[in-house]
């Protein structure tokens, strides 16, 4: 009788076991997934930044003001503000 409820907890823990292994392998697949989706948003919006970057190096740069501005038109400030008084 003993050995008949020893091998019927045996059999149920293996298979306890074999439906953990399962749902744990589901979770770690899932998981996974999840991470790889992340990722792939994280390096769409890196290189979105790096562009809108760019963009606006090159929007605030001298060599774009220049051509996209008259600045000759425009006389530079002569005078000073003395503000230590």
């Amino acid at each position: 009788m003993n050995k008949k409820i020893l091998i019927t907890t045996a059999i149920l823990s293996f298979f306890t076991q074999i439906i953990t292994s399962f749902v744990s392998s589901n979770q770690i697949a899932t998981l996974n997934n999840q991470l790889i989706e992340k990722t792939k948003q994280i390096n769409k919006i890196e290189q979105e930044n790096q562009l809108l970057e760019n963009q606006y190096t090159y929007l605030s740069s001298l060599k774009y003001i220049n051509t996209r501005y008259n600045l000759k038109i425009l006389t530079p400030i002569k005078q000073k503000l003395d503000l230590t008084q």
